[in-house]
C-alpha cells in the first residue's frame, strides 16, 4: 500500500521550502539567528498498513539552551525543543488533531487540511516567535507551551533573565 503520509510530507515540503525550511524524514527545520523553527509530522503506533495515523507538531529549539559540551551533537527536535505545540491546539478547535487517512484520496484531503491549518494558524505563531528574545518575553508572561513551570524558570535563568 502507498505510504499515506507522503501527500502530507510532499505538500509541506512544497509550502515550507520557500520559507527556508529543510526536510529530513518527517521533520522540517528552519534556522534563524538564534532559534530553529520546527514542523514535524509525527506518526502514531496505531498506524497500520491500511490506515496512517499522524499529527503535526510545531516547535522552537534554542541552541544556546543546550549544554555547551553537547551543543554540536544535539540536533534540533520537538522533544528537545524549548517551545512546542500541536497544530490542532493552535486552531479554532483548540484540541489535539490526528489525521487517519485510509485511501490515497483521504491522504490528499488530509494534506490539504494540514496545509491550510499550518498556513492559517501554525506558521503565524512561529513567525511571532522569531528569536530567543521573543521566547523570553513569552516565558516572562508565564506562558510556556510544551514546558513545565520548572523548565520555563530554568531557561529564563540560563538566558540571564532572572
Amino acid at each position: 500500500m502507498t505510504n499515506l503520509k507522503t501527500p502530507t510530507l510532499d505538500a509541506l515540503k512544497q509550502f515550507l521550502h520557500p520559507l527556508g525550511y529543510r526536510k529530513k524524514a518527517g521533520l522540517f527545520s528552519r534556522e534563524l539567528k538564534d532559534v530553529v523553527h520546527l514542523v514535524e509530522v509525527q506518526g502514531s503506533r496505531h498506524s497500520t498498513s491500511a490506515q496512517a495515523v499522524f499529527t503535526v507538531n510545531l516547535g522552537i529549539f534554542v541552541p544556546e539552551l543546550v549544554y555547551p559540551d553537547v551543543r554540536e551533537a544535539t540536533k534540533p527536535s520537538i522533544p528537545g525543543g524549548h517551545w512546542m505545540q500541536r497544530l490542532g491546539v493552535l486552531c479554532p478547535e483548540n484540541q489535539d488533531l490526528w489525521w487517519k487517512p485510509e485511501t490515497p484520496e483521504q491522504a490528499l484531503e488530509a494534506a490539504d487540511d494540514i496545509l491550510n491549518r499550518l498556513r492559517l494558524f501554525g506558521i503565524p505563531v512561529l513567525e511571532a516567535l522569531p528569536n530567543a528574545v521573543s521566547l523570553v518575553e513569552l516565558w516572562k508572561s508565564g506562558r510556556s507551551p510544551g514546558l513545565t513551570e520548572r523548565q520555563r524558570a530554568k531557561f529564563l535563568v540560563a538566558l540571564g533573565q532572572v
